[in-house]
């Protein structure tokens, strides 16, 4: 961690602690697993808060990342996590079963390969994928859930995990990236091209029926 003049300050490892739980959480975990997810949360924001004080700012020092990051991690409520014996005794009805945090977890993939990454960066967000949808699988093996359980949102992202945790498919997300950034920049409003902040999700959608 460092301090400059401006008393902006950095807490390394903050933003991978948020991503390491966001995935543990997006998925059903044992009691144990649960608590000490718990505890380690709660001693890193209390770590991140005695910084703070000690160095005599806000969390507004923090980057932007690590702000977020913090932010997330304080606005877990960790007792509506589903434990593997909570997730055992959902209703298997048609559409009743999701997976907790997985949009989140999405949303924050989704952020991450809009920004640019560097190629380390990328790989590791390409790993992410691809342990989670292997998560996500065998959860689904081992409880023996139908697709048609699941509910509507779960199975879309579910999809998109599977269908980019291929490389090749990973790469061509990549490219188009690439490719949309300077037709959306032009269509910018001078406002927002000034700030330079554009986001560009490409995000699982429902299909589309075509109707002779």
């Amino acid at each position: 961690m460092g301090n400059d003049c401006m008393k902006r300050i950095r807490i390394t490892g903050l933003v991978k602690l948020a991503n390491h739980v966001r995935q543990e959480i997006s998925r059903p975990i044992s009691s144990e697993r649960l608590a000490q997810l718990t505890e380690n949360t709660s001693r890193s924001i209390e770590t991140v808060n005695r910084v703070l004080k000690d160095v005599g700012v806000h969390l507004d020092a923090l980057p932007a990342p690590s702000r977020k990051a913090y932010e997330f991690l304080a606005g877990i409520d960790f007792s509506s996590v589903e434990t593997n014996e909570t997730f055992s005794s959902l209703d298997s009805a048609l559409n009743s079963i999701s997976f907790r945090g997985l949009k989140s977890y999405l949303n924050s993939l989704l952020d991450q390969i809009a920004q640019g990454p560097e190629d380390s960066q990328l790989q590791q967000i390409y790993d992410s994928i691809q342990e989670s949808t292997g998560n996500i699988e065998s959860q689904i093996r081992i409880k023996n859930i139908k697709p048609e359980q699941l509910k509507s949102e779960s199975r879309l992202i579910r999809g998109w995990l599977a269908y980019f945790a291929q490389r090749e498919n990973f790469d061509e997300y990549l490219a188009a990236i690439r490719r949309a950034k300077p037709v959306f920049y032009e269509v910018l409003p001078e406002p927002r091209k000034r700030l330079g902040s554009m986001l560009i999700h490409f995000r699982p959608m429902q299909g589309t029926i075509i109707r002779p």
